[in-house]
């Protein structure tokens, strides 16, 4: 109880620092997915967009969208801001409440900074949900190898609860039956006869939950081919793990020079994570000890899930920061006055960067809860004002679709973020435009494709077809701004 303070602390850190404007664009389709189900149910086929999906359509993320749409309703973007932060703190203190150490300052200077230098990662995205789940799993697995008790039937009935909402939250879901078999796995010679047998009808249980669910089998099977898209094992995967930016390993981000300082945190923190875990190994080997062992084995597999792809970054930075703790002892320590102030001095400088930071999100009308330049805003308006005739299709960018069917539902988009719905024709088709403009001026005269929307910034592979659009007299550009152009072809100004 001592450290509770302590705990508090560093999750209020973790606040402050999730406190910066919705960047990831995915949250548009999720609000617009939201939309879509209390307006028809649950879709068999993709609403959104012209361009082929496979079907049928298991909106695997429908409890997030539902909850992140009510807060807009109710608060705005403004709303979504303050309770991705304050749902990321809950988040931190999860992983945290386990630690029986009294935390020094050592300790939480480095968990403050590793907590700042990989905030970019503390999105208003589903994984927040995965991360909470998770969290209540660390805390209440442990209590399963007590006595049959009132106390225990009310946490495995807790974890049962929380895997069926994770289920309809995100596809991580399985990572729920990952931890809970890797802590019996653990602890299984230590458990008594009965324990094991509660322990199976437990772990039964949890993996029927998803069963229950609309669409139950397509829900319980959903994490295999997300785990094909993360591995990159089948053609499409390949592409989508290769190519996809978030999906790149740091290894890969960090050789392009693209976000060499978070890129390199990511990896100082996994391969520490692995020397922990290793060291943890061979202690419980030589002691027979392994009770405690199942927290780093998890480590373990967090670190090499954040080395594959550099998205699940944020699945290792929480167990990290607790686990780090009671590695100490490994860390430069100077527990004494000079080095308490000293370390202080370095968070409170931490704390100015942050500061400094939100400087970059005031503009004249205040603080922006959104990153206008990463969604084409005022090209949308532009469209809506000067529509495209029905026969004619428009294609856009996936990092674009989602806002385009949020602002502007009266039009389908070629791609959003749900990529989980493509094959790997539709990669090599969708990638190849960016590389070779040329292959898109064919596909847009098959599809009857009239309008064009890119980004002019941030997102630089479409360089080249925009420049290659810019010089053709067959398409003319009707609206730029800096971030967003709109290209119509001129086809649609015949009679």
């Amino acid at each position: 109880m001592k450290s509770i303070p302590q705990k508090l602390g560093i999750s209020f850190f973790v606040v402050l620092f999730a406190f910066f404007p919705l960047t990831d664009t995915d949250v548009w389709w999720h609000l617009a997915s939201a939309r879509e189900f209390f307006r028809s149910g649950l879709p068999i086929r993709d609403p959104f967009c012209w361009a082929p999906s496979k079907t049928p359509w298991v909106n695997i993320h429908l409890f997030f969208q539902m909850t992140i749409y009510g807060v807009y309703r109710a608060f705005g973007t403004d709303g979504l801001v303050a309770f991705k932060s304050l749902l990321w703190g809950v988040v931190a203190f999860l992983w945290l409440l386990p630690v029986s150490k009294k935390f020094n300052s050592c300790g939480i200077f480095f968990a403050v900074l590793f907590a700042f230098l990989l905030r970019y990662s503390l999105e208003c995205r589903p994984v927040l949900f995965s991360l909470f789940f998770l969290g209540v799993f660390w805390n209440l697995l442990p209590m399963l190898s007590k006595k049959l008790s009132v106390r225990w039937v009310i946490c495995a009935g807790i974890l049962l609860l929380m895997e069926w909402f994770w289920c309809r939250s995100q596809g991580l879901f399985a990572l729920g039956w990952a931890i809970s078999f890797l802590f019996v796995a653990v602890n299984w010679k230590m458990i008594p006869l009965a324990g094991r047998l509660r322990f199976l009808i437990f772990a039964v249980l949890l993996l029927i939950i998803p069963l229950l669910h609309r669409q139950g089998f397509l829900v319980w099977a959903y994490p295999f081919p997300l785990l094909n898209r993360l591995m990159g094992v089948t053609s499409d995967a390949s592409i989508f793990a290769s190519q996809i930016s978030e999906n790149r390993s740091p290894f890969t981000l960090l050789f392009n020079e693209e976000n060499v300082v978070a890129m390199g945190t990511l990896l100082v923190a996994a391969f520490a994570s692995i020397a922990f875990s290793m060291r943890a190994f061979l202690g419980c080997f030589r002691s027979g000890e392994w009770q405690g062992f199942w927290r780093y084995a998890w480590l373990f597999i967090a670190a090499i899930l954040a080395l594959v792809a550099e998205r699940n970054a944020v699945l290792l930075l929480f167990p990290f920061i607790s686990l780090i703790f009671q590695n100490e002892n490994q860390l430069i320590c100077a527990e004494n006055r000079m080095g308490t102030i000293s370390f202080t001095a370095l968070i409170a400088f931490v704390l100015g960067f942050w500061i400094k930071s939100l400087f970059a999100y005031i503009s004249p009308n205040g603080f922006e809860s959104f990153a206008e330049a990463r969604v084409p805003k005022n090209a949308v308006e532009f469209m809506k004002s000067h529509p495209l005739p029905a026969n004619r299709r428009l294609f856009n960018d996936d990092r674009s679709g989602g806002y385009i069917e949020w602002s502007f539902p009266g039009i389908k988009t070629y791609a959003d973020g749900r990529f989980i719905l493509k094959d790997s024709s539709f990669f090599a088709g969708y990638l190849g435009f960016a590389s070779s403009p040329e292959s898109f001026l064919i596909f847009a005269q098959e599809m009857n494709v009239g309008r064009v929307l890119l980004p002019l910034r941030y997102f630089s592979i479409w360089n080249p077809l925009v420049a290659e659009l810019s010089a053709n007299p067959l398409w003319k550009r009707v609206y730029i701004d800096p971030f967003y152009v709109v290209f119509d072809g001129k086809i649609l100004n015949r009679p």
